[in-house]
């Protein structure tokens, strides 16, 4: 283990202004160099240095987005039309679900719209009616402190794509993708 009161850190502090670090980045060492020291790690997140709350520190801990779910078939999630999810984000001290951001990948498991198995395609978490129907696509989402809660429209065909090589509208066959919820600060 480092003694901090022998290393660089040390001086690093005492010369922060020849840093030129944000103050993000210095409040998140001297954090880390008090967890170092020892000190309670309930009360270093929980304590606020030079005015700035412990979300900061919250979202250093956070900072490697985390995939959601049990951890199962590489948390990639089955497509079901109106069907729902609740899956555990993962991350660690967040008690403000509006911190949490959320990225959805479709991941095509069989040949579709110029896609080929094992490509990704960033979604966006939306719900919408587009199309002549008036059915839903996409999703809703909601979080809170430990889940991601999500409902999928009742279109039979959950998500449009665009198809990867001719450019037009594809509907994307619910059996052909998986999805990957990524949540992070």
């Amino acid at each position: 283990m480092i003694n901090v009161n022998e290393s660089p850190i040390q001086q690093f502090f005492l010369d922060s202004e020849k840093t030129k670090l944000s103050p993000v980045a210095v409040m998140f060492l001297t954090q880390l160099a008090r967890v170092a020291q020892g000190k309670d790690v309930s009360a270093v997140n929980a304590s606020l240095l030079e005015g700035h709350p412990a979300s900061y520190f919250l979202a250093a801990a956070n900072a490697t987005p985390r995939r959601c779910g049990d951890g199962t078939n590489n948390n990639e999630q089955t497509i079901t039309s109106a069907g729902s999810l609740t899956l555990a984000h993962n991350l660690v001290g967040v008690t403000d679900p509006v911190l949490i951001q959320v990225d959805v990948y479709l991941i095509c498991k069989t040949e579709e719209a110029g896609y080929a198995v094992g490509n990704r395609v960033k979604v966006p978490v939306f719900f919408s009616v587009f199309t002549t129907s008036d059915i839903p696509r996409g999703m809703s989402l909601t979080v809170d402190s430990a889940n991601l809660n999500i409902r999928y429209g009742n279109a039979s065909t959950v998500y449009e794509l665009v198809n990867k090589t001719s450019g037009a509208m594809t509907n994307a066959t619910n059996a052909n993708w998986k999805a990957i919820f990524v949540a992070r600060i």
